[in-house]
């Protein structure tokens, strides 16, 4: 079946359930949407997207809804996901303005204004510095995928390679964060 996404924005994203990691149902998933609804909400208009890490494509195929004019890639390690999230772009017939790649290290050679990555700890430490590194001046980062008992350790990696904090959120013992950098 298909499953509808929370959102106060009220837009349908519909997906094909398959083995690659992320649904709506997610709290981490819920807290990445949330979180890109905040920053629709205060007017922060990003133009280029970066989804990394992106699964079943839910949160690339999220922030086409809110920012349809943006330039969005989608990248994952796993060639499973990055065929699901292919798929998942055309059930909502997005494929055409959303690029959804394997991931290598190369391809953070852009600047992004908005990074969303809900991966586990592990990767989110490793790619730290590539992925601040990746945001324009101004942008955004949203991190999650983190147990709120992992918090700690993400924020003072991330803090070390200079990033502000904005706003931390909870649910379900999961974390999100915000990040910014000078």
């Amino acid at each position: 079946g298909y499953s509808d996404v929370p959102s106060q924005h009220k837009k349908q994203i519909l997906l094909k359930p398959g083995r690659a990691f992320g649904n709506s149902e997610h709290a981490t998933t819920q807290l990445c949407i949330l979180a890109m609804e905040e920053l629709y909400d205060q007017n922060i208009q990003p133009n280029r997207i970066l989804d990394l890490g992106t699964g079943t494509g839910i949160l690339a195929i999220a922030a086409h809804k809110l920012w349809a004019d943006s330039k969005i890639l989608a990248l994952d390690i796993d060639q499973e996901a990055v065929n699901s999230a292919k798929e998942n772009t055309k059930l909502n017939n997005i494929d055409k303005q959303l690029e959804v790649a394997l991931s290598n290290n190369s391809s953070l050679n852009h600047q992004f204004d908005l990074i969303v990555a809900n991966i586990l700890l592990g990767p989110l430490l490793h790619l730290c510095s590539s992925i601040i590194d990746a945001l324009a001046p101004g942008g955004r980062i949203i991190l999650s995928g983190v147990l709120s008992s992992q918090l700690e350790e993400l924020l003072s990696i991330y803090k070390h390679h200079g990033a502000v904090i904005l706003s931390v959120k909870d649910l379900e013992g999961w974390s999100r964060v915000v990040i910014t950098k000078p």
